[in-house]
């Protein structure tokens, strides 16, 4: 099912990354082939998302 965080839970995979010591980077990758909506406005949407799960990841922090 589709969502805010798309078809992945990423407040607990990002929350899981710290449990594991992982302390490094995080790339997260768009492949967007709609040209209903502009790029810009899909990558906006994307990381305000990754921002979101980043703050409610339950380890993260």
């Amino acid at each position: 099912m589709a969502g805010t965080e798309g078809l992945a839970d990423w407040s607990a995979a990002l929350g899981t990354l710290p449990t594991l010591g992982y302390t490094g980077p995080v790339c997260l990758t768009g492949q967007y082939s709609d040209p209903s909506t502009a790029t810009e406005d899909r990558l906006r949407a994307d990381l305000a998302a990754a921002r979101r799960a980043c703050r409610r990841a339950p380890s993260a922090r």
